[in-house]
């Protein structure tokens, strides 16, 4: 058994940098994005803290997150910065696929949902989709991060 201190495998996935593009279905339209991800291990090694640059219309947007381990309840807290203010959420995680499985619940246009965030490491590349249920047992694709890891030149 892992201790609270220990980061699961399945997370190193995230470390490193990598590049790629950033898909967002919205009302039958699908945008995309140029995107890069820096992910660095937390200093009390039980997690990451991810850094998203994001490019769009109006330039590029930053995103920090961290993503903390809980081992004695299996699970990811995930904190993040919205007008200043850190939001944390709790995420259950299922590792047995070939896919790590977190979900959660959450909230869509006033109403209640089941949010997911699939996460796939391939052979150079790393891919997150993040679905939404509204409860009628479909699962609707809300964004797709499509990485490649970088190769980084001193």
């Amino acid at each position: 058994m892992q201790t609270s201190a220990q980061t699961p495998d399945w997370m190193f996935a995230l470390e490193g940098t990598y590049v790629g593009r950033l898909e967002i279905l919205d009302s039958e339209i699908l945008a995309t994005h140029d995107i890069r991800l820096d992910g660095l291990r937390n200093g009390s090694e039980d997690g990451f803290v991810l850094q998203f640059a994001i490019s769009g219309d109006d330039g590029i947007r930053e995103r920090v997150e961290m993503w903390s381990w809980d081992a004695q309840y299996e699970q990811v807290k995930m904190t993040s910065l919205e007008d200043n203010k850190p939001v944390s959420s709790t995420w259950f995680v299922d590792n047995t696929g070939p896919q790590v499985v977190m979900s959660r619940g959450g909230s869509e246009s006033g109403r209640a949902v089941l949010i997911e965030l699939r996460i796939q490491r391939l052979p150079g590349q790393l891919r997150m989709d993040r679905l939404i249920n509204d409860g009628s047992g479909q699962w609707e694709l809300r964004d797709r991060y499509v990485l490649d890891e970088a190769v980084i030149e001193d």
